[in-house]
C-alpha cells in the first residue's frame, strides 16, 4: 500500500496512520495530478456487470487510492462535482497528497438509501423528523484532511457552542467491516 515518499515533512498529526490503515489488499494505487487523470484512471478500473440490471456494471474494487493529488484539486472539487465523479467519495490527507476514492456501487447505493430510510422511519416514530437536516455526502475538512462520510444530518436549531464544521450523525457504507471500523475511529478521534 502507499507509502510516505521519502523527504516528505508532515505535520504533527496523531492520527494520520489511521489513513491508509485496513485498505483491502488487493485496493489499486495509482499516480496522478490532475482531475482529468483521475476521472480516467476511474474509468479504466475492472468493472462487472450486475446481473439484476442490465445497464449497471460494479467496479472491481471498493476503494481506489491516488497519491501525489495536489491539495488544488480537492479546493477545485469543491466548486465542480464533476471534476472527479458524481458518487466517488473523498477522503484525502494533504500532507500525504494521497486520495482514497470510494467508488459507487449499487450494493452500496441501496444499503445507503435503507438505511437512510430506516433512520428517517426511526427519527419519525420519535416525532424528530423536524429536528436533524440530511446533508447527504458533504465535505467535511479538518486539515490536513477532507472527507465525505455515505451519509450525514446536523441538527435543525442552534445549539450552543457547536462546531459546525462536524455533522451529529454519520453514516458509512461499505464491503471492508476492517476499513469502515477506522473510518468510523476517524470520525469519532
Amino acid at each position: 500500500m502507499a507509502e510516505i515518499p521519502a523527504g516528505t515533512t508532515l505535520p504533527v498529526d496523531p492520527h494520520f496512520e489511521l489513513f491508509l490503515r485496513d485498505l483491502p489488499p488487493d485496493t489499486p494505487e495509482e499516480t496522478n495530478t490532475s482531475p482529468r487523470a483521475i476521472k480516467r484512471i476511474l474509468n479504466t478500473q475492472p468493472q462487472q456487470p450486475d446481473s439484476r440490471i442490465s445497464s449497471t456494471v460494479e467496479y472491481t474494487h471498493e476503494y481506489v487510492v491516488i497519491n501525489n493529488v495536489p491539495p488544488s484539486i480537492i479546493t477545485s472539487e469543491l466548486d465542480d462535482r464533476d471534476l472527479i465523479g458524481k458518487g466517488d467519495l473523498i477522503f484525502y490527507h494533504e500532507g500525504l497528497q494521497n486520495l482514497i476514492l470510494r467508488v459507487p456501487s449499487l450494493v452500496g447505493e441501496m444499503a445507503k438509501r435503507q438505511t437512510f430510510f430506516v433512520f428517517h422511519r426511526y427519527l419519525a416514530e420519535r416525532g424528530l423528523e423536524d429536528e436533524l437536516d440530511a446533508l447527504g455526502a458533504t465535505l467535511c475538512v479538518d486539515p490536513p484532511y477532507s472527507k465525505e462520510p455515505s451519509e450525514s444530518w446536523i441538527p435543525v436549531a442552534v445549539v450552543e457552542g457547536r462546531n459546525w464544521k462536524w455533522p451529529s450523525v454519520v453514516l458509512e457504507v461499505g464491503y471492508c467491516y476492517e476499513r469502515l471500523r477506522t473510518e468510523m475511529e476517524w470520525w469519532l478521534r
